[in-house]
């Protein structure tokens, strides 16, 4: 992953800018790494969070991501179409849907762990 030619604008203490890039160059190579295993960067996150936190309700994925609640619903949706995330009921809240990954999301997180774990060891 080469720079961006801008990385040097705002000159060498400029770390917000610095910080803003190098989240949107890595967040573009992991949209193309995911796009392998056909899942987005959205699906990436609830799945991701499930598989290593443990079963989650959407609303505890918003806060861990900082995301809206459109983005996890629609990347909820998205995973319960391919068969990678089920709903179970909450047991102490009636209104709650726990999400937990099945066995085809489990599969897909190692891979996808596994070629993130590489990636980063690369570029640090």
């Amino acid at each position: 992953m080469a720079l961006l030619p801008v990385w040097n604008r705002g000159g060498d203490y400029f770390i917000p800018f610095r910080l803003l890039l190098l989240a949107r160059m890595i967040e573009r190579e992991t949209s193309r790494d995911l796009a392998s295993f056909g899942v987005t960067v959205a699906e990436w996150r609830v799945l991701s969070q499930c598989c290593s936190m443990g079963s989650s309700s959407a609303a505890e994925i918003c806060t861990a991501f900082e995301a809206d609640r459109a983005e996890v619903s629609r990347a909820v949706a998205g995973l319960l179409k391919e068969g990678l995330i089920q709903r179970e009921p909450d047991s102490n809240h009636r209104q709650k849907m726990r999400i937990t990954p099945t066995e085809a999301g489990w599969k897909i997180f190692r891979g996808v762990r596994d070629m993130r774990d590489a990636y980063f060891s690369e570029i640090l």
